[in-house]
């Protein structure tokens, strides 16, 4: 897999559509775990999925339930998550908000747009 260049301007980045409601910049790439931007319009959400990646997540604006095998808890700014590969996750965004998502080993379908 081929990595970011070392400095990241997000006004460079394009944004990509993945869900309605919901886009991403990715802001980096390396070997082992990719980083992305990940916008939610009030109402939107991430559907409750588990991959073999194991994903961090940090609320920089917004608030967001989050569900994490069945158990559901509210999340604000300043937050985060640590979730495990395999883990039934999902979140549903309360009003606009910005997750900072980051993957170990680096997701490959974050790569199919125009960002790597």
């Amino acid at each position: 897999m081929v990595g970011s260049e070392p400095f990241i301007h997000f006004s460079d980045l394009v944004w990509e559509i993945s869900g309605d409601g919901v886009r991403r910049k990715t802001l980096g790439i390396a070997r082992e775990i990719i980083m992305a931007s990940v916008e939610f319009r009030q109402g939107s959400a991430g559907r409750v999925s588990a991959h073999p990646h194991h994903p961090v997540a940090y609320v920089e604006s917004g608030r967001f339930e989050v569900e994490l095998e069945g158990k559901i808890e509210e999340l604000s700014a300043g937050d985060s998550l640590i979730v495990g590969p395999d883990i039934q996750h999902g979140v549903r965004a309360f009003a606009d908000g910005c997750l900072i998502d980051a993957f170990t080993p680096p997701r490959k379908d974050f790569l199919k747009g125009s960002n790597k």
